[in-house]
């Protein structure tokens, strides 16, 4: 993580391993997501809320979307497609994939019992470019009427399926609880 003079770092426990990180201040958080992503803009803001909102377009044939980070720090980030306010679904369908709400179009974009984000990471390095996969690989889903990208399912008894990059080898684990 990079160091920023006269920044105070946070230290919180984290609830999936109960140990102690140290989280990036909001402000720090800012500063990268303008950064990186500069037709983003900060919608509100306080040393432990962050509220973001940005156009992304997933690809060069993508539609553009709107998407907003809600991100307090001890939680986690919870991101929704605000334009268009509904998302097409595939044929025959009536619910989106790989989202926590359909109706209020808030994504899935990692799982946390396994570590894949925490409050040391920058949004601007993981959730944007994941919100960014996400909806590439809802596009596809739109056209195939399938979920091309990984996930884990939605339900307590559904596997957790996670593609190895590297190799393109699929793990699944049926233990999730």
């Amino acid at each position: 993580m990079e160091q920023v003079p006269g920044q105070q770092l946070l230290h919180i426990t984290s609830m999936a391993n109960r140990s102690k990180m140290t989280a990036i201040p909001i402000p720090v958080q800012i500063r990268f997501l303008a950064n990186e992503f500069p037709n983003g803009e900060v919608k509100s803001h306080d040393l432990r809320h962050l509220r973001w909102e940005m156009i992304i377009v997933p690809s060069p044939n993508s539609s553009a979307y709107r998407i907003r980070v809600d991100y307090t720090i001890g939680k986690s980030p919870k991101v929704y497609v605000i334009e268009p306010a509904a998302l097409k679904k595939a044929a025959g369908e009536t619910h989106l994939p790989h989202v926590f709400d359909t109706e209020k179009q808030q994504l899935c974009l990692f799982y946390g019992r396994i570590g894949e984000w925490d409050a040391s990471k920058l949004l601007a390095r993981t959730i944007v470019p994941w919100a960014s996969e996400w909806l590439y690989f809802y596009e596809l889903w739109v056209i195939t009427g399938e979920w091309l990208g990984e996930g884990v399912g939605h339900s307590r008894k559904a596997p957790f399926v996670k593609k190895d990059s590297e190799e393109g080898k699929v793990h699944k684990n049926t233990s999730i609880s």
